[in-house]
């Protein structure tokens, strides 16, 4: 069987949505201790709690929505969760691969892995140590390159 090994997007990438999550947690909890009307009270708690699920789920959604594949003969970005779109790049047709990591990207150890092909771009989002992954495409680039000769 073909090796291919399968990435998701890491949490600690979405660090933003649950800090925000959290303050907007320390709102709703600041608003009832004050000495506010009942309906403030009521609207601050049924404004922010939806938010709070969504800052908190979409992390999940995400990572069930789309992963990445890095098989023997191309790279692979599948979306979807009932209908898949597929898209795959063969590492001979890679024209270029770049990094991009934030400053909070250096420190937390994720960033972006960005694959351009000559048709079609893939962008590997929040990917945990993507030093390591951009040498394992960088090396399986090579290897097809070898094998093409």
């Amino acid at each position: 069987m073909a090796e291919q090994t399968k990435y998701k997007t890491s949490r600690i990438s979405f660090f933003y949505n649950y800090l925000l999550a959290l303050l907007l947690l320390l709102f709703v909890f600041f608003v009832n201790s004050l000495n506010l009307s009942y309906p403030i009270k009521a609207i601050s708690l049924f404004v922010a709690l939806p938010l709070i699920a969504i800052l908190i789920s979409e992390p999940e959604v995400e990572r069930t929505y789309k992963y990445y594949l890095l098989e023997e003969e191309n790279v692979k970005m599948v979306e979807g969760i009932f209908s898949k779109k597929e898209l795959s790049i063969p590492y001979d047709q890679i024209a270029g691969t770049t990094i991009l990591k934030s400053v909070l990207g250096r420190i937390l150890k994720f960033g972006d892995i960005k694959i351009s092909g000559f048709k079609d771009e893939i962008v590997m989002k929040g990917m945990r140590n993507p030093d390591l992954l951009y040498q394992k495409i960088q090396e399986r680039i090579k290897s097809s390159k070898k094998k093409k000769k």
